[in-house]
Protein backbone atom coordinates (compact mmCIF):
# COMPACT_ATOMS: atom_id res chain seq x y z
CA UNK A 1 0.00 0.00 0.00
CA UNK A 2 2.98 2.15 0.42
CA UNK A 3 4.56 1.64 -2.40
CA UNK A 4 1.62 1.90 -4.37
CA UNK A 5 0.65 6.03 -2.40
CA UNK A 6 4.47 6.95 -3.08
CA UNK A 7 3.80 5.72 -7.15
CA UNK A 8 0.73 7.62 -6.90
CA UNK A 9 2.24 10.85 -5.76
CA UNK A 10 5.46 10.24 -8.32
CA UNK A 11 2.77 10.14 -11.06
CA UNK A 12 0.48 12.73 -10.17
CA UNK A 13 3.75 15.12 -10.00
CA UNK A 14 4.64 14.03 -13.17
CA UNK A 15 1.86 15.04 -15.05
CA UNK A 16 1.73 18.51 -13.59
CA UNK A 17 4.63 18.99 -15.58
CA UNK A 18 5.57 20.46 -19.47
CA UNK A 19 7.50 18.04 -20.92
CA UNK A 20 10.05 19.05 -23.83
CA UNK A 21 11.73 16.54 -26.02
CA UNK A 22 14.16 17.13 -28.53
CA UNK A 23 14.20 14.09 -30.59
CA UNK A 24 17.51 13.09 -32.88
CA UNK A 25 16.26 13.57 -36.34
CA UNK A 26 19.98 13.88 -36.91
CA UNK A 27 20.25 18.03 -37.85
CA UNK A 28 16.61 18.46 -38.35
CA UNK A 29 13.83 19.40 -36.26
CA UNK A 30 11.34 17.64 -34.44
CA UNK A 31 10.42 18.85 -30.86
CA UNK A 32 8.07 17.05 -28.93
CA UNK A 33 5.83 18.79 -26.22
CA UNK A 34 3.76 17.02 -23.55
CA UNK A 35 1.19 19.19 -21.58
CA UNK A 36 0.06 18.82 -18.45
CA UNK A 37 -3.57 17.61 -19.80
CA UNK A 38 -1.81 15.49 -21.88
CA UNK A 39 -1.66 16.81 -25.25
CA UNK A 40 1.31 16.10 -27.55
CA UNK A 41 1.95 19.30 -29.63
CA UNK A 42 5.48 17.92 -32.61
CA UNK A 43 6.97 21.15 -33.86
CA UNK A 44 8.41 19.53 -37.06
CA UNK A 45 8.90 15.94 -38.00
CA UNK A 46 12.31 15.62 -39.34
CA UNK A 47 13.18 13.77 -42.67
CA UNK A 48 11.64 10.93 -44.72
CA UNK A 49 13.30 8.05 -43.21
CA UNK A 50 11.74 5.52 -41.06
CA UNK A 51 13.80 5.49 -38.71
CA UNK A 52 13.12 8.97 -37.86
CA UNK A 53 9.40 8.46 -37.55
CA UNK A 54 10.49 5.60 -35.23
CA UNK A 55 12.00 7.72 -32.43
CA UNK A 56 9.30 10.55 -32.79
CA UNK A 57 6.90 7.38 -31.91
CA UNK A 58 9.00 6.23 -29.64
CA UNK A 59 9.16 9.68 -27.52
CA UNK A 60 5.51 9.64 -28.32
CA UNK A 61 4.81 6.24 -26.33
CA UNK A 62 7.50 6.73 -23.75
CA UNK A 63 5.78 9.69 -22.41
CA UNK A 64 2.01 7.22 -22.01
CA UNK A 65 0.36 8.14 -24.91
CA UNK A 66 -0.51 6.96 -28.57
CA UNK A 67 -1.32 10.44 -30.67
CA UNK A 68 -0.35 13.77 -31.69
CA UNK A 69 -2.54 16.10 -30.74
CA UNK A 70 -1.28 19.22 -32.76
CA UNK A 71 1.42 19.29 -35.18
CA UNK A 72 2.93 21.97 -36.58
CA UNK A 73 5.53 22.49 -39.13
CA UNK A 74 7.74 25.84 -38.73
CA UNK A 75 8.78 25.76 -42.76
CA UNK A 76 8.36 23.78 -45.88
CA UNK A 77 11.88 22.20 -46.18
CA UNK A 78 12.14 18.21 -45.93
CA UNK A 79 14.06 18.33 -42.40
CA UNK A 80 11.51 20.02 -40.72
CA UNK A 81 8.41 18.25 -42.60
CA UNK A 82 9.76 15.06 -44.50
CA UNK A 83 8.60 12.46 -41.79
CA UNK A 84 5.01 13.52 -41.17
CA UNK A 85 3.69 10.99 -43.76
CA UNK A 86 5.67 8.26 -42.19
CA UNK A 87 4.76 8.76 -38.69
CA UNK A 88 0.67 9.53 -39.15
CA UNK A 89 1.21 5.51 -40.36
CA UNK A 90 2.45 4.63 -36.82
CA UNK A 91 -0.08 6.85 -34.76
CA UNK A 92 -2.90 9.53 -35.29
CA UNK A 93 -2.30 13.02 -35.99
CA UNK A 94 -5.44 15.16 -34.95
CA UNK A 95 -4.68 18.82 -36.35
CA UNK A 96 -1.99 20.11 -38.75
CA UNK A 97 -0.76 23.84 -38.51
CA UNK A 98 1.55 25.43 -40.48
CA UNK A 99 2.67 29.04 -41.08
CA UNK A 100 1.84 29.29 -44.88
CA UNK A 101 0.05 27.27 -47.54
CA UNK A 102 1.17 24.59 -49.40
CA UNK A 103 3.63 26.11 -51.49
CA UNK A 104 4.04 25.15 -55.69
CA UNK A 105 7.45 24.78 -55.16
CA UNK A 106 10.70 25.17 -52.61
CA UNK A 107 13.35 26.08 -54.71
CA UNK A 108 16.67 24.80 -52.33
CA UNK A 109 14.49 21.55 -51.63
CA UNK A 110 15.22 18.78 -54.20
CA UNK A 111 12.86 16.35 -52.42
CA UNK A 112 9.75 18.84 -52.34
CA UNK A 113 8.34 17.46 -55.47
CA UNK A 114 7.87 13.76 -53.62
CA UNK A 115 7.25 15.08 -50.32
CA UNK A 116 4.69 17.70 -50.55
CA UNK A 117 1.98 14.99 -51.92
CA UNK A 118 2.69 12.82 -49.12
CA UNK A 119 2.06 15.42 -46.47
CA UNK A 120 -1.00 16.09 -48.21
CA UNK A 121 -2.33 12.67 -47.92
CA UNK A 122 -1.12 12.42 -44.20
CA UNK A 123 -2.77 15.78 -43.76
CA UNK A 124 -6.04 15.17 -45.55
CA UNK A 125 -6.83 18.43 -46.54
CA UNK A 126 -5.34 21.47 -45.24
CA UNK A 127 -3.42 23.18 -42.05
CA UNK A 128 -4.98 25.89 -40.21
CA UNK A 129 -2.57 28.51 -41.17
CA UNK A 130 -1.14 30.75 -38.08
CA UNK A 131 0.00 34.06 -38.17
CA UNK A 132 1.63 36.54 -35.52
CA UNK A 133 -0.53 36.45 -32.44
CA UNK A 134 -2.37 33.25 -32.48
CA UNK A 135 -2.64 30.94 -30.16
CA UNK A 136 -3.24 27.32 -30.34
CA UNK A 137 -5.84 25.60 -28.38
CA UNK A 138 -4.87 23.82 -25.59
CA UNK A 139 -6.50 22.02 -22.99
CA UNK A 140 -5.87 23.82 -19.04
CA UNK A 141 -5.46 21.69 -15.52
CA UNK A 142 -7.66 23.28 -13.38
CA UNK A 143 -5.20 24.34 -10.42
CA UNK A 144 -1.97 24.83 -12.20
CA UNK A 145 -0.56 27.54 -14.77
CA UNK A 146 -2.02 28.07 -18.24
CA UNK A 147 0.18 26.53 -21.13
CA UNK A 148 0.39 28.68 -24.08
CA UNK A 149 1.86 28.07 -27.84
CA UNK A 150 1.89 31.90 -29.27
CA UNK A 151 2.70 32.84 -32.43
CA UNK A 152 5.56 35.61 -32.62
CA UNK A 153 6.33 35.68 -35.85
CA UNK A 154 5.82 33.95 -39.47
CA UNK A 155 5.83 34.53 -43.16
CA UNK A 156 7.93 37.24 -42.90
CA UNK A 157 5.43 39.07 -40.00
CA UNK A 158 6.12 39.62 -36.67
CA UNK A 159 3.83 40.59 -33.85
CA UNK A 160 3.00 44.74 -33.52
CA UNK A 161 5.25 46.48 -31.28
CA UNK A 162 3.85 47.64 -27.67
CA UNK A 163 3.02 51.25 -28.43
CA UNK A 164 5.41 53.83 -27.24
CA UNK A 165 7.71 51.22 -25.93
CA UNK A 166 11.61 51.82 -25.41
CA UNK A 167 13.76 51.15 -28.18
CA UNK A 168 16.01 48.29 -26.84
CA UNK A 169 19.27 49.23 -25.71
CA UNK A 170 20.94 45.61 -26.81
CA UNK A 171 20.64 46.26 -30.52
CA UNK A 172 23.39 49.53 -31.21
CA UNK A 173 25.07 49.24 -34.29
CA UNK A 174 23.61 46.75 -37.17
CA UNK A 175 25.28 43.51 -37.19
CA UNK A 176 26.06 42.44 -40.95
CA UNK A 177 24.63 39.22 -41.22
CA UNK A 178 26.96 36.77 -42.87
CA UNK A 179 24.85 35.15 -45.33
CA UNK A 180 21.57 36.65 -46.72
CA UNK A 181 18.50 34.33 -46.71
CA UNK A 182 15.48 35.36 -48.39
CA UNK A 183 14.01 31.86 -49.45
CA UNK A 184 11.70 29.31 -46.86
CA UNK A 185 13.92 29.57 -44.03
CA UNK A 186 13.45 32.90 -43.70
CA UNK A 187 9.12 32.13 -43.45
CA UNK A 188 9.94 29.94 -40.56
CA UNK A 189 7.08 30.38 -37.78
CA UNK A 190 8.35 31.64 -34.73
CA UNK A 191 6.90 30.08 -31.33
CA UNK A 192 6.70 30.93 -28.01
CA UNK A 193 5.87 28.19 -25.88
CA UNK A 194 4.96 29.72 -21.84
CA UNK A 195 3.87 27.46 -18.61
CA UNK A 196 3.04 30.24 -16.10
CA UNK A 197 6.59 31.97 -15.83
CA UNK A 198 8.32 29.94 -17.74
CA UNK A 199 9.55 31.08 -21.43
CA UNK A 200 10.80 28.61 -24.37
CA UNK A 201 11.65 30.46 -27.49
CA UNK A 202 11.59 27.55 -31.02
CA UNK A 203 12.25 29.50 -34.15
CA UNK A 204 12.31 27.21 -36.38
CA UNK A 205 15.13 27.91 -39.11
CA UNK A 206 14.38 31.89 -39.00
CA UNK A 207 17.65 34.00 -40.65
CA UNK A 208 19.50 37.05 -39.40
CA UNK A 209 17.29 39.94 -40.98
CA UNK A 210 14.04 38.60 -39.39
CA UNK A 211 15.52 38.18 -35.99
CA UNK A 212 16.79 41.36 -36.47
CA UNK A 213 13.42 42.43 -36.71
CA UNK A 214 12.37 40.64 -33.48
CA UNK A 215 14.91 42.16 -31.63
CA UNK A 216 15.16 45.82 -32.90
CA UNK A 217 14.93 48.62 -32.59
CA UNK A 218 12.16 46.99 -30.30
CA UNK A 219 12.50 44.01 -28.45
CA UNK A 220 9.17 42.03 -29.47
CA UNK A 221 10.11 38.64 -27.41
CA UNK A 222 11.73 38.99 -23.74
CA UNK A 223 13.79 37.27 -21.97
CA UNK A 224 13.14 33.12 -21.93
CA UNK A 225 14.25 30.84 -19.64
CA UNK A 226 14.67 28.29 -22.78
CA UNK A 227 15.91 28.60 -26.28
CA UNK A 228 16.24 26.13 -29.12
CA UNK A 229 18.88 27.48 -30.38
CA UNK A 230 17.91 28.70 -34.34
CA UNK A 231 18.42 26.86 -37.50
CA UNK A 232 20.75 24.24 -35.87
CA UNK A 233 23.00 26.39 -34.76
CA UNK A 234 23.95 27.73 -37.77
CA UNK A 235 25.77 31.29 -38.44
CA UNK A 236 23.35 32.72 -41.23
CA UNK A 237 20.93 32.53 -38.05
CA UNK A 238 21.13 33.04 -34.45
CA UNK A 239 21.62 37.06 -34.95
CA UNK A 240 23.65 38.89 -31.50
CA UNK A 241 21.15 41.15 -30.91
CA UNK A 242 17.81 38.79 -30.89
CA UNK A 243 20.68 36.44 -28.20
CA UNK A 244 21.44 39.36 -26.12
CA UNK A 245 18.11 40.14 -26.20
CA UNK A 246 16.23 37.15 -25.08
CA UNK A 247 19.12 36.01 -22.86
CA UNK A 248 18.72 32.72 -22.21
CA UNK A 249 19.42 30.62 -19.36
CA UNK A 250 19.62 27.33 -21.35
CA UNK A 251 20.26 26.67 -25.16
CA UNK A 252 19.49 23.15 -26.52
CA UNK A 253 21.18 22.90 -30.52
CA UNK A 254 19.37 20.55 -32.39
CA UNK A 255 22.23 19.47 -34.97
CA UNK A 256 23.61 16.88 -37.02
CA UNK A 257 26.93 14.90 -36.54
CA UNK A 258 27.88 16.92 -39.64
CA UNK A 259 25.14 20.19 -39.14
CA UNK A 260 24.86 22.82 -36.74
CA UNK A 261 26.65 24.64 -34.05
CA UNK A 262 28.92 26.98 -35.83
CA UNK A 263 31.26 28.67 -34.10
CA UNK A 264 30.02 32.02 -34.49
CA UNK A 265 26.55 31.06 -33.39
CA UNK A 266 28.90 29.07 -30.49
CA UNK A 267 30.68 32.25 -29.95
CA UNK A 268 27.57 34.32 -28.98
CA UNK A 269 25.87 31.93 -27.18
CA UNK A 270 29.12 30.99 -24.87
CA UNK A 271 30.43 35.04 -24.94
CA UNK A 272 27.42 36.47 -23.81
CA UNK A 273 27.24 38.50 -20.70
CA UNK A 274 25.21 35.92 -18.96
CA UNK A 275 26.38 33.04 -21.04
CA UNK A 276 23.73 30.51 -21.68
CA UNK A 277 24.22 26.77 -20.86
CA UNK A 278 24.23 25.07 -23.65
CA UNK A 279 23.07 21.34 -24.24
CA UNK A 280 23.53 19.54 -28.03
CA UNK A 281 22.26 16.29 -29.74
CA UNK A 282 25.90 15.95 -31.51
CA UNK A 283 29.32 17.64 -31.18
CA UNK A 284 30.20 19.29 -33.91
CA UNK A 285 33.75 18.14 -34.99
CA UNK A 286 34.47 21.05 -37.00
CA UNK A 287 33.63 23.84 -34.49
CA UNK A 288 36.37 22.17 -31.99
CA UNK A 289 36.24 21.72 -28.49
CA UNK A 290 36.30 24.82 -27.30
CA UNK A 291 33.47 25.60 -28.96
CA UNK A 292 30.92 22.66 -27.77
CA UNK A 293 29.11 22.01 -24.74
CA UNK A 294 31.16 19.83 -22.38
CA UNK A 295 30.60 16.17 -22.69
CA UNK A 296 27.86 15.16 -20.42
CA UNK A 297 25.51 18.04 -22.21
CA UNK A 298 25.90 15.93 -25.31
CA UNK A 299 23.35 13.43 -26.29
CA UNK A 300 25.29 11.67 -28.94
CA UNK A 301 29.22 12.36 -28.26
CA UNK A 302 31.65 11.17 -31.03
CA UNK A 303 31.81 7.58 -32.39
CA UNK A 304 28.30 6.58 -30.70
CA UNK A 305 25.84 5.75 -33.14
CA UNK A 306 23.06 7.85 -32.31
CA UNK A 307 20.06 8.05 -31.66
CA UNK A 308 19.58 9.31 -27.89
CA UNK A 309 17.68 12.72 -27.54
CA UNK A 310 17.32 14.97 -24.99
CA UNK A 311 14.76 16.06 -22.19
CA UNK A 312 13.21 18.63 -20.30
CA UNK A 313 10.67 18.54 -17.66
CA UNK A 314 9.44 22.02 -16.26
CA UNK A 315 7.52 22.55 -12.81
CA UNK A 316 4.23 24.43 -12.74
CA UNK A 317 6.52 26.78 -10.21
CA UNK A 318 9.07 27.30 -13.13
CA UNK A 319 11.93 25.33 -12.28
CA UNK A 320 13.31 22.81 -14.84
CA UNK A 321 15.65 20.19 -15.73
CA UNK A 322 17.52 18.80 -18.99
CA UNK A 323 18.43 15.37 -19.65
CA UNK A 324 19.90 13.24 -21.85
CA UNK A 325 17.47 11.03 -22.64
CA UNK A 326 15.58 8.91 -19.54
CA UNK A 327 18.22 8.24 -17.73
CA UNK A 328 21.45 10.22 -18.67
CA UNK A 329 23.09 13.64 -16.93
CA UNK A 330 20.48 15.65 -16.20
CA UNK A 331 20.82 18.96 -14.64
CA UNK A 332 18.12 21.53 -12.44
CA UNK A 333 17.55 25.38 -13.21
CA UNK A 334 15.64 27.81 -11.28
Amino acid sequence: MVCLLASAIMLAASAANLDIYWIDVEGGGATLLVTPARETILIDSGENKAHHAARMHDAVRSAGLNRIDHHIVTHWHADHYGGTYALSKLLPIRNYYAGTPFPDRVDDDPQFSVLMPLFKKANRGKPRILAPGDVIPLRQVSGYPEVRVRVIGGNRRQIAARSGGPSNLACGAPVVAPRFDDGENAMSLVLMIEYGKFRFLNAGDVTWHIEERLACPADLIGKVDLFQVTHHGLDRSNNPHLIRSIQPLVAVVNNGPQKGSEPNTMRTLLGAKEPAVVWALYANLKTGPDLNPPAQRIANPAGTPGGRGLRASVQPGGTFTVQIGDDGHKEEYR
